[in-house]
């Protein structure tokens, strides 16, 4: 992924976006992210850091290994990203995502792909498997065309999808964008693309 400077991005949102929201998104520099890292190993200064360090904010990381769920139910941070990762999510020694994160009501949660998988795993959803896709795609989002970016071969279709589940994109009948609650879910990787941290920098907003 070819490096981008904050001020690329910076540039790039601002040619999306009303002058109004650009000034919101210069309005939240210095804000503190928390993440829930769910890779097999500690990662410093992955994609996902990098993106939320161009866009201007502090970032403080969590490791699955760690006490997570509690240190993030004490934290007075509000924004939370729980990571991807390459983990099974059927295996039974797999992290998973502890659902009581729904409850947590004054915290607002992003599951990217793995996350997503395993919360809606564990809210009972039928997940299946195919041959492993990785590349760059054109979503439709919110009436937007956008290139997103996933590399994952578990899938929920949306013909599963229940009500309670807000679906907000889809690409060839799997769930691509949902949210329920507090949470919102991508099964795509919003930090590897410039569309992506657009959508990124509107969550945080």
């Amino acid at each position: 992924m070819e490096r981008r400077t904050r001020r690329q991005i910076l540039d790039y949102t601002h040619s999306l976006c009303s002058y109004d929201f650009h000034k919101k998104i210069l309005s939240f520099y210095r804000m503190r992210i928390g993440i829930v890292d769910f890779s097999k190993r500690t990662k410093n200064n992955d994609s996902l850091q990098e993106a939320l360090q161009i866009l201007g904010h502090d970032i403080f990381v969590v490791h699955h290994s760690d006490d997570w769920y509690n240190i993030v139910k004490s934290s007075h941070i509000k924004h939370w990203i729980m990571t991807g990762s390459a983990y099974d999510v059927f295996s039974s020694k797999s992290p998973q995502i502890d659902t009581r994160i729904e409850d947590l009501n004054k915290k607002l949660f992003l599951l990217i792909c793995y996350s997503m998988e395993s919360f809606l795993l564990k809210k009972g959803y039928d997940l299946k498997r195919r041959e492993r896709t990785k590349e760059a795609f054109m979503l439709n989002s919110n009436g937007r065309h956008i290139i997103a970016w996933r590399n994952h071969n578990t899938f929920i279709s949306t013909d599963s999808l229940q009500s309670r589940i807000r679906l907000l994109a889809s690409y060839k009948n799997e769930i691509m964008t949902a949210s329920y609650k507090n949470i919102m879910m991508t099964q795509w990787h919003p930090e590897r693309t410039n569309d992506g941290i657009v959508f990124l920098s509107k969550w945080l907003s």
